[in-house]
């Protein structure tokens, strides 16, 4: 889709849900519940108020330039109510599932783990699957959304003519744009889409909470735990990029390489000792920097943000535990998977911005039985480091890191 498409599919959707409000309707965060990505032909929501995905919602419209489209049923039914006295809701229609702003928010006897902010879907814990799928595997797609692997090896063929690049300034021009697109797209899959994974992950952690309301038929509370942990063992253990992805990048890289060469500027370029292939090595470097940085630079490489999303989302809620279960198959204590995250983010000399993250989220278990030990430990651990460090700098992050963890019980 080109971009004038999508700002005008997008704007058409957040002006119909506009208008919702307008006409006296509430988000409704669980439209999205109706969608199965397996089944063409459902629909993607029952509302236009559900917080819904860019390229699912754009099905909702014939065309970019028609207003005519699906009747989404929880809006035609609320609408009939509040304009009508209910005369088109007859008891034969479907009852239909809504949260709004106030549920989504609420610890309050549990987490719904369904009342979900820019979810897809009736299940945000398979969608979290799905997603990962999107940047583990090339051949994977949501909807209308494709891989990264796909998105990022179209860049090479968005370069231009190599036959207008006359010089080396020009040429570094339209590296440092492709440089700029790699790590958009990157980092829109990663964490900056409100589909991204550190998105998706963050709502799949609402089902390692006790359950709020019930769970429609199709749904085991088990298996979206167990698919919840996964993703986020996932995540947090995620130091490089994912192969399909980490070759897509190489695929740019080389792709760019063999652009510049096509390129009057520096066809025929020799080897290492001739002047424009240096120059054409160090614009191919740029990108690999990029590409490495991208992947375990500091508080702003994509994956250590990733990372301290999802370690800012397993922060301690009041009035939501975290699941804990004695049966005979076995004990399932989540809240002890959650600190042994933790611990492990905030010591071993990991990235700040993220061991920042994960001592916040701690700081949260602190009164509790199972917590304090854990903070105790970190915080030793913290003390021994900072006993060691080499660097003025160094010492000043570990006390700005102690010093989250609040004062100790001694």
């Amino acid at each position: 889709v080109d971009a004038e498409t999508f700002s005008r599919e997008l704007l058409k959707g957040v002006l119909f849900h506009e208008v919702g409000h307008a006409l006296g309707l509430g988000h409704n965060f669980k439209g999205s519940l109706s969608w199965n990505p397996e089944d063409p032909a459902s629909a993607f929501s029952t509302s236009i108020m559900d917080y819904n995905q860019y390229t699912i919602e754009r099905h909702a419209f014939t065309d970019v330039d028609s207003a005519d489209g699906m009747v989404l049923e929880y809006d035609r039914q609320i609408l009939s109510v509040l304009y009508n006295d209910g005369a088109e809701v007859a008891d034969t229609d479907p009852e239909l599932p809504a949260c709004d702003d106030a549920e989504a928010d609420s610890t309050v006897g549990g987490m719904d783990p369904l009342c979900v902010r820019y979810d897809a879907g009736t299940d945000p814990t398979a969608q979290l699957a799905s997603t990962i799928r999107l940047v583990t595997e090339r051949s994977a797609r949501i909807g209308s959304t494709e891989s990264l692997p796909m998105a990022l090896e179209r860049l090479v063929s968005e370069l231009g003519d190599p036959a207008e690049i006359m010089d080396a300034g020009a040429a570094q021009e339209v590296v440092l744009g492709a440089a700029q697109k790699m790590m958009g797209v990157v980092n829109f899959y990663f964490v900056m889409g409100a589909q991204s994974v550190a998105s998706i992950g963050r709502a799949a952690v609402k089902s390692l909470h006790v359950m709020r309301g019930d769970l429609p038929v199709s749904l085991d509370a088990s298996v979206m735990r167990q698919r919840a942990v996964d993703g986020v063992e996932w995540m947090l253990s995620l130091k490089a990029f994912p192969q399909a992805t980490d070759e897509a990048l190489e695929k740019v890289i080389a792709g760019v390489s063999d652009w510049l060469l096509k390129t009057p500027a520096f066809a025929g370029a020799g080897d290492a000792s001739d002047p424009r292939r240096q120059v054409l090595d160090a614009l191919v470097g740029v990108l690999r920097q990029i590409k490495l940085e991208m992947a375990a630079g500091e508080s702003a490489s994509t994956l250590a943000m990733l990372r301290g999303a999802i370690l800012g989302a397993l922060s301690r809620k009041e009035g939501a535990p975290y699941f804990f279960e004695i049966t005979d198959a076995g004990m399932l204590d989540v809240e002890a998977r959650v600190l042994g995250w933790l611990e492990a983010a905030s010591t071993g000399g990991g990235v700040f911005a993220e061991r920042v993250r994960a001592l916040a989220a701690l700081r949260g278990f602190a009164g509790t039985e199972s917590g304090d030990g854990v903070i105790d430990r970190v915080r030793d651990a913290l003390k021994v480091e900072l006993g060691s460090a080499r660097t003025a700098a160094k010492r000043d992050q570990l006390r700005k890191l102690v010093a989250i963890l609040g004062p100790s019980r001694e």
